[in-house]
């Protein structure tokens, strides 16, 4: 929610912190269930998020990172701005801008 307080979010209706295409999630749904995953996290799950996409919750260990998240991973041929853009329209590639 601090990200997208209005005032420090870009465009917060929009999921975007900053940056202009930095962005939080895809769409609210996402936002939802990532929010829902955090309040049922323990030490003995992490919860993984890939590309804004919730992936659910995981068994682990207590010495384990409580969230892992990737965002923007474009490996080999398909790594151009292009592909990048056609990926992000196509929901699947998210490029979290965050620090």
């Amino acid at each position: 929610d601090n990200n997208l307080d209005f005032d420090v979010a870009l465009y917060p209706y929009e999921l975007v912190t900053y940056g202009e295409t930095g962005s939080v999630c895809h769409d609210w749904l996402q936002y939802r269930l990532i929010k829902k995953y955090l309040e049922q996290l323990t030490e003995d799950t992490t919860l993984v998020v890939m590309s804004g996409h919730p992936l659910g919750l995981f068994p682990s260990r207590p010495e384990a990172p409580r969230v892992i998240i990737t965002n923007g991973l474009m490996v080999g041929r398909f790594d151009s701005q292009d592909d990048w853009e056609l990926s992000e329209e196509l929901g699947v590639a998210n490029y979290g801008q965050m620090t």
